[in-house]
This record gives structure tokens, sequence and C-alpha cells, in this order.
């Protein structure tokens, strides 16, 4: 053994049933095992991985997306709304409908309209009722009349 390189170490795969696995020796001859495994274990680990990562940012983008989200940069004494300084944790509502959360690294403002998708367009029209930020969807003929919904957005 060299003392200044440390130990060298010779890869020697076995094939012999009675060893079992694969081994690593030093030039001496004193052998140490290592762990039997095969690079499609590896590669299928990889691949959970991956799949798992892709869902997890599809499912997030999503939600962002659906949400109509948008954040701004919060100052060091709170987050700034319609000239109104608010202190860090605060929950509000805008007049523009949407709920923003004061937090230290930033405001996030998230909107509160569920917007009608899914229904009878030719028939019927989306009325937006500001104080309760809501959207009724009725007869263009009637109006006193509501209009099924299948989904919505919001």
């Amino acid at each position: 053994m060299n003392a200044a390189k440390g130990p060298t170490y010779r890869f020697t795969p076995t094939t012999s049933a009675k060893k079992g696995g694969n081994h690593l020796s030093e030039s001496e001859g004193t052998s140490v095992s290592l762990p039997s495994f095969s690079f499609r274990e590896i590669d299928m680990n990889r691949f959970e991985k991956f799949l798992l990562a892709f869902c997890l940012i599809l499912l997030f983008s999503r939600t962002l997306c659906d949400a109509r989200c948008y954040f701004r940069p919060a100052s060091k004494y709170g987050c700034l709304s319609n000239r109104n300084l608010y202190v860090f944790g605060a929950v509000w509502k805008t007049e523009d409908c949407y709920q923003c959360r004061c937090k230290m690294t930033a405001m996030i403002c998230c909107s509160l309209v569920l917007i009608p998708k899914n229904y009878d367009r030719v028939n019927c029209v989306g009325l937006f009722h500001k104080k309760s930020c809501s959207i009724r969807v009725v007869k263009k003929t009637n109006p006193d009349i509501t209009c099924k919904v299948y989904n919505g957005v919001g």
C-alpha cells in the first residue's frame, strides 16, 4: 500500500453464485462486498421522481392560472394597495373584488370572482354584481330566470 496515495482498489465483477454480487478489493487482497443493483432500478427511480415533479408543477401552475392571482413586492413597512399601507399579516378585499394578503416577501392578491365558463351563451348572459363579487348567469329575454352553469374558473 502506498502511504502517499492511500489504498488502491480493483473492481472485479463475479459471476459465481457462491460469492454473490460484485467485489471491490485492495491490491493486498482484502475484499469488500458491494450491494448488487441494476441500472434499470436507478433509471426507474429517476423516472418516478421526474414524473412526480412534473405532476406537481402542472398542479400548481393550473391552480395559479385558475385563481387569477398577482404578486407585488412588499416594502420593509408593509404592503401598499390603493394608497393604503397594510401591516404584515393583514388580509383585505379590494374594490375590484380581489382578496389580498400582506406577507413579508410580497403582497398576494387573488380574484374572488368565479367566472362561468360552460353555459348556454346563445340564450343567456352573465351579469356582474360588484357588491357581492359574483357573476349571475340569466336569460337574455328575462333576467329574472337564471341559467344553468356547468363549470367556472376562479
